[in-house]
């Protein structure tokens, strides 16, 4: 009977240190996940801020022309919006206002959220 008793005092410890030990496992990395999504969110901000300023100083550098690469992004943003697949954009207008800062820290607030989902 005593060996009975000690065998299920052995099993019993050892689910035990078992169940504390995958415990502690699913704590570790669960904590990693989380500091991992953090750091990637800063990373993206990041990005987002150096090529936000890379963007405005190439901008800026050519005197209210427009390069092609903006001129493809806000046509392409315009015919997701309408719904047609072509657009012929003949004049833009760059507004020198607070609200274009704005619009663009909400975009980038948006896509580091998009991503820590």
């Amino acid at each position: 009977m005593d060996k009975i008793i000690l065998g299920v005092q052995v099993v019993g410890m050892g689910m035990f240190v078992v169940m504390l030990a995958l415990t502690l496992l699913a704590l570790i990395t669960s904590g990693m996940s989380a500091f991992m999504k953090k750091r990637e969110a800063t990373d993206l901000a990041n990005i987002a801020n150096k090529e936000s300023a890379a963007a405005r100083e190439k901008m800026s550098a050519t005197d209210n022309t427009i390069i092609p690469e903006i001129l493809a992004v806000i046509t392409a943003a315009v015919a997701s919006c309408m719904g047609r697949s072509t657009y012929r954009i003949t004049t833009i207008k760059r507004l020198e206002n607070k609200f274009s800062l704005d619009w663009n820290t909400v975009g980038r607030q948006e896509q580091v959220q998009s991503y820590s989902r």
